[in-house]
């Protein structure tokens, strides 16, 4: 979908890559800016004889254009992933800032915002039961009273980049690779 997106998935891929494991190969990764922009990549890309695979963030309800993609034909539903495909169980919404270490995440949040948080602390306990972090985040951020950004939420580039060094092998348990193992494999099947 977005920058934060492209080096989260190309750290984990590098990751994985270097135990031996499936990663990205040679695939190249092109961040949309979201579904709204997706059609227009699509038919670009499409018609160069690319073979193309979706990766988005999944909302509770099905993204209109992209079916409308699948049913004229764009791109082939097996094609089509989100990243609560790779969480067990599936939630009903999910972004890729879910299949990381909860805990990593608050804390690159923390220190990333240190200076406009002004001595509040998010921690695991402050989150909501909405089950994408990205929206706890906000909604803690606007219980708070805390803009970090003019039109709400915050930077997620920022906080992807501050939570890269807590992202290794030695960090991240064999449940939170797998998340990832399995990302890249299901991507290398329907390709």
């Amino acid at each position: 979908e977005g920058p934060a997106d492209l080096i989260l998935l190309q750290h984990m891929g590098a990751l994985l890559e270097a135990a031996g494991k499936p990663g990205l190969g040679d695939a190249i990764l092109v961040p949309v800016g979201g579904l709204d922009k997706l059609a227009t990549f699509v038919a670009l890309l499409g018609s160069n004889k690319l073979k193309l695979v979706v990766l988005h963030d999944r909302a509770g309800t099905p993204h209109q254009k992209l079916d409308d993609m699948v049913r004229q034909k764009l791109i082939e539903r097996k094609r089509v992933l989100d990243f609560s495909m790779f969480l067990d169980p599936a939630p009903t919404e999910a972004d890729i800032e879910d299949l990381l270490p909860a805990d990593a995440y608050i804390a690159a949040f923390n220190a990333t915002y240190a200076k406009e948080l002004n001595g509040a602390v998010l921690t695991a306990a402050d989150l909501g039961a909405q089950p994408r972090m990205i929206e706890r985040i906000n909604l803690w951020l606007k219980a708070k009273g805390i803009t970090l950004l003019k039109d709400g939420g915050f930077n997620h580039y920022r906080v992807a980049q501050a939570v890269l060094p807590a992202l290794t092998a030695a960090t991240l348990n064999s449940d939170e690779l797998a998340r990832f193992e399995r990302l890249f494999s299901k991507v290398g099947e329907v390709l």
